[in-house]
Formats: C-alpha cells, structure tokens, sequence
C-alpha cells in the first residue's frame, strides 16, 4: 500500500479498555523520525486514562508507515536503549528461573534478544511479523517464524517464559496480544514486557517531541497504572508493572532533543524533507542541523546533552518516573 492510500485507512477507534468514546485530546504529533505525511492527534480516555492514537492506521496499512531504515540490519545485538541495565538484570533472572527454558519472543525484530537467551543456555526463538528482520534473524541462524503471534498458530502450554521489549504500543489490540501469549504459556510460566513510559518525567517534559511517542508506529502509551490493567484484562496473575531505572534516559533525552532542533529547523523550511543520496529523510535533515557545527563541536554537544542538560533530569530513576516500564505476568 502507498503512502496516500496508507493516509486515506485511517481508522477512528473506542478505548481499548471501555469501549468509551470519551476522550481528552492531548496533543498533535507528526512523524519526526521517517516524515510521513499527516499529523497525528494523542487522546486520553476520560474513565480509564488510557493514551492512545485517534485516529490510527488501519492494520492492512500500518505497514506503509515502516519505511526499509527502520529495521536494523545488525543481527543479535542489543544496544542500550533497547535492552538496558534494569531490564538485562530481569532478563538474567529470568534464565536462572527457567533454566533451558522454552522461551518466545515476540516481535524479534533481527533476533537480538533471541539470541541473548539462547547463549545462555535456553531454547529461544522468536517471532516476527516484518519479513525482512525476519529472514536476517533466520539467516543468522536463530530460529524466528515471520507472522504475528496468532498466525503462529502455538500450541497450548508450549513456551516457560514470553517476553515482548517495546512491542506492545506497536499492536492495534495489546490485549488480545497478551491473551493469546498467555494462552500458549505453560500453566507457572511468565510474561515479561517492557514499553516506554507516557507518565515519565521525560515525556511530560518533552511533550509532542519525545522521542518515545514514534507516532504512528505507537498506538498505544502506557503508564504503570495501564500495563498493569492490560496485563490483567488479558488474565495473568501476579501482575507487576513499575517504571524501573535504566541508563537509556540520556539517549532519548538526547534524541528527544534532536526531535525539538529538526522541529525548528522544520518551522524555516516547511515540512518536507527529502531524503539525500537514499538516506531517510530524517539523516538529511540531522545533516542541516549540525551543518555548520565543527566535529569536536558535535562531539561536545553530545556530552553536554547526555551529561549536563540530562543531569537534572536523572531524578526520575529516584522517584519512579524513568523512561522504561517493565511488566510480568504470571499464567
């Protein structure tokens, strides 16, 4: 599907949770990363606080708003941002518990955690609705099944532990999403999903240029609060949900901030940017804004974000509203 057909199935939806219409508008956000067409408005259920995209893409044209950049070609590998100290610790946990567990995870882009799993010790595999990330993980080896988690088709009772890291708020129903993992756990396994945080310092600090709200890619935004009632809509028990320290905040605070600079930039020249010999347009448009910076400059402004303008900010690892939520689940 093209781009203006993509536009045209946009799809107007309730809140997940209720079903309710009711809803607070929050903001208005264009896409700041690939500069896909359109602006995109973030409203908040009035009974259950859920954030949430309305309108949104269709399923049959989500796909259109996934451009070849923004799959990594790198296979197995973990970078901070998506695997950071808290969530590796949890993760570690997780495999002294199941010990050569079974272990699925969902939406496994190139196999980067499937492959953590597996070099120690357990029986991993992953699944993957986009075709290319899909064939890269297979090519290296992992075993990863191209399609959603339904299509899979499991059995029941087939995996000791499933795990979906920054999947969630990419999914049209989270629920659903979580009930068919929960239904292909065996009865004591664990879920464990990781989102980003609407309700952290940095996102209300940010507002429509966090760098985590990824419209349209992001459906859904949730706080503790919400993970915890879709983890417990979906049937789990023993359902934790928190916002747990990380070192990925100065990243995001980083690209968080690269997001307000191409939004000037964006305001002089108007919003198309096309993209410059085959980069996405976003790399373009990174170029014009540090055009004129020296390379120690550049270098300089990155330590300033990371390690003095983010500094302040570092707070909300010590009252709980870092950039991460982690959830599990018991079945």
């Amino acid at each position: 599907m093209n781009m203006e057909a993509a536009a045209s199935a946009l799809e107007s939806v309730g809140c997940l949770f209720c079903g309710d219409s009711e809803t607070d508008a929050l903001t208005r956000v264009r896409d700041l990363k690939f500069f896909t067409p359109g602006e995109f408005c973030l409203v908040r259920c009035r009974r259950c606080r859920l954030i949430y995209l309305n309108p949104r893409p269709s399923p049959a044209g989500i796909a259109a708003y996934y451009p070849k950049e923004y799959w990594s070609e790198s296979v197995g590998e973990l970078p901070d941002v998506y695997l950071d100290r808290a969530t590796r610790h949890m993760v570690n946990a997780i495999c002294r518990r199941y010990p050569g567990g079974r272990v699925l995870d969902v939406g496994c882009g190139t196999g980067g955690l499937v492959a953590y799993f597996r070099d120690r010790g357990m029986d991993a595999m992953g699944v993957e609705p986009m075709a290319r990330p899909a064939q890269l993980a297979r090519e290296a080896g992992l075993n990863v099944v191209t399609g959603y988690l339904a299509e899979a088709a499991f059995p029941d009772d087939s995996f000791d532990v499933i795990t979906l890291v920054d999947v969630l708020e990419h999914t049209h129903d989270p629920v659903a999403v979580l009930a068919e993992a929960r239904r292909v756990l065996k009865p004591g396994g664990m879920l464990m999903a990781k989102v980003p945080n609407i309700s952290s310092l940095q996102a209300r600090l940010m507002g429509p240029w966090w760098f985590a709200l990824d419209v349209p890619r992001h459906l859904y935004h949730f706080s503790p609060a919400t993970l915890r009632s879709a983890l417990s809509r979906a049937g789990f028990r023993s359902v934790f949900a928190r916002a747990l320290p990380g070192v990925s905040g100065g990243l995001i605070f980083e690209l968080s901030t690269l997001y307000w600079l191409r939004g000037l930039l964006l305001a002089r020249r108007g919003i198309t940017v096309p993209p410059v010999d085959e980069r996405p347009a976003s790399e373009s448009l990174d170029g014009q804004v540090y055009a004129s910076v020296p390379r120690a400059g550049k270098r300089a402004f990155r330590w300033c974000l990371r390690h003095l303008a983010y500094a302040p900010l570092s707070i909300e690892n010590a009252i709980g509203r870092s950039v991460a939520i982690v959830g599990t689940g018991m079945k």
